[in-house]
């Protein structure tokens, strides 16, 4: 998710016309969300991760009452961004459960968004029992917009094809995140 700012947005209405939902209820949105998430990895990987790949892994993420699983957020009936929150990260298998894949259609980002997104992923790793949530970040743009929601900085990857990548960490309060 870039942070730029977009001043030619077509959302139309408010962060309250947005609705989080489970993948798992409406199934018929993968291939579109494989291709909202391709876009976001485009952003940083270029053609390394495939779609089809991504497809596979959002057919994975579809338990309703546990991890992993995907949510998707919606304006009307049209899926503009999503999440998913993983049994664990390919790259290091401890950290339980991580929040990944967030992305938002570039027209609709700087709209609130990835922020319901967000809430809505820390209110389902409580659900599910966790009072840590993980994630790992390409983007060195938005680690202080994560920041704003608790995530704390552990520290930085550097892969062997130059990425670089920060991890980041959320103790839950026992209030969740307003």
């Amino acid at each position: 998710m870039k942070g730029a700012a977009n001043t030619s947005s077509p959302l139309v209405g408010t962060e309250n016309d947005i609705k989080v939902e489970m993948v798992c209820e409406m199934p018929h949105l993968i291939p579109t969300l494989a291709d909202i998430w391709h876009g976001a990895l485009g952003e940083h990987y270029g053609p390394e991760y495939p779609r089809e790949r991504l497809y596979e892994l959002l057919l994975e993420h579809q338990n309703p009452r546990s991890i992993p699983t995907s949510m998707v957020a919606l304006l009307g009936k049209e899926p503009v961004g999503m999440c998913v929150i993983r049994a664990s990260d390919e790259f290091k298998p401890y950290i339980v459960p991580s929040l990944g894949a967030m992305s938002v259609r570039a027209e609709y980002r700087n709209h609130g968004i990835g922020a319901k997104l967000i809430r809505a992923a820390i209110k389902k790793t409580v659900e599910f029992g966790f009072s840590r949530l993980y994630l790992f970040t390409v983007d060195m743009t938005i680690v202080e917009w994560y920041e704003r929601f608790g995530f704390q900085l552990t520290g930085y990857r550097e892969w062997e094809n130059g990425h670089v990548s920060a991890s980041m960490e959320m103790v839950i309060p026992q209030q969740g995140v307003a």
